[in-house]
């Protein structure tokens, strides 16, 4: 498979990067700071871009497969970064003809999900207040997903950590899962990696923790 990685270059990316080759297939890194890839490898090709530039997205799409979105931001301030993106990522796959997109969300957007109160607390008044201007533009990036005739996959992942692969994650395709508190970012990263072929997934929202 010849796969795009928005976002490469973030903590995220470089795991599903990492995951990609490991896999065999082809992956386009598309980032504005190629140094964040460190050097060449077999099978991987940067392309510097912007996720707000239409041109530059588009660009960058031609000639692949799939689309992996893993696209985050810094601060907590208003963004559009998830929502714009989203749109010059989906106007460009309708332009090259690809149909398959995985974009990483947050279990954050699910304010039903069972867990202990005390941590319901945290997460539906402390955590969601704090992060707001994120969840909203999250949240408008599933939207344009799910208005979109691609065969689309949103993973809304639990609480990120940095520790290693375990191999070892719950999944649930449409549906959520009982109290879904972290998952590392490598784990993250191989089931994106790994769901891009699985149909099952097409136009769904899939819960992802440990």
């Amino acid at each position: 498979m010849r796969l795009l990685v928005i976002g490469a270059a973030g903590r995220t990316g470089l795991h599903v990067v990492d995951s990609a080759l490991s896999a065999g297939h082809a992956v386009t890194a598309f980032v504005r700071r190629p140094e964040a890839l460190g050097g060449q490898r077999e099978g991987l090709t940067v392309v510097r871009g912007d996720v707000l530039d239409a041109t530059s997205v588009a660009a960058a799409m031609a000639g692949h497969d799939a689309v992996a979105s893993v696209v985050g931001v810094k601060g907590r301030e208003a963004t559009t970064v998830f929502s714009a993106g989203t749109a010059n990522i989906l106007a460009a796959m309708g332009q090259h003809g690809v149909r398959r997109v995985v974009a990483l969300s947050t279990a954050g957007l699910d304010p039903d999900v069972e867990m202990p109160l005390a941590q319901r607390l945290v997460s539906n008044y402390i955590v969601a207040r704090m992060l707001r201007n994120l969840y909203e533009d999250q949240a408008r990036m599933e939207s344009e997903l799910a208005a979109s005739d691609t065969d689309w996959t949103i993973v809304r992942a639990a609480l990120l950590t940095e520790k290693p692969a375990t191999g070892n994650y719950r999944t649930a395709v449409g549906d959520r899962l009982k109290r879904p508190e972290r998952i590392s970012r490598a784990d993250l990263a191989a089931y994106i990696v790994a769901c891009l072929g699985d149909a099952e997934t097409y136009r769904k929202k899939v819960m992802i923790a440990y």
